[in-house]
């Protein structure tokens, strides 16, 4: 879909099917850009960077990280405006957009690590119980997937017997 000479990473869908959002540097430093999926002008979304961007299910806000290894959750209105910090702790390939909420896997959390929920109506967090207590958890890549109800979550293992 894109032509320039650029680095254009981290595709998702709009909910409604009318845009992909992604992560491109076609302007020197990474943001988050949308293109209609026939092709045509990419529109810039943000402005002070920009990466792994996905649609909230309402259709009203683009949650994205800053940066590749920022630990920080932003967001910005679909319909463009101002960016707001939204969630700390959060890696930018180590979170799922849900329905209800968004789900992190947090590598970092002792003494092992720990998926968590954040739940948008009660503005909180709580950890499940889902990571298997043997072999390693793989942070890397794209850490963390789920269907949008949250029935499912998929996260690498790395099995060392």
């Amino acid at each position: 879909l894109t032509t320039e000479r650029s680095t254009d990473v981290k595709p998702s869908w709009s909910k409604d099917g009318r845009w992909i959002y992604y992560t491109s540097n076609r302007s020197g430093e990474y943001q988050v850009w949308k293109i209609r999926p026939e092709g045509g002008e990419p529109v810039q979304v943000t402005r002070n960077g920009g990466y792994t961007p996905f649609e909230s299910f309402d259709g009203k806000f683009i949650y994205y990280a800053k940066a590749l290894n920022e630990h920080s959750l932003w967001r910005v209105p679909a319909g463009g405006g101002e960016e707001k910090f939204f969630l700390d702790d959060v890696v930018s390939n180590r979170w799922v957009m849900l329905n209800k909420g968004i789900c992190i896997l947090n590598m970092e959390a002792k003494p092992r690590p720990v998926i968590e929920f954040f739940n948008f109506a009660s503005g909180r967090s709580r950890a499940l119980n889902v990571l298997p207590m043997e072999g390693d958890i793989y942070g890397g890549g794209t850490a963390i997937a789920a269907p949008p109800d949250g029935t499912w979550l998929l996260f690498g293992q790395i099995v060392t017997k």
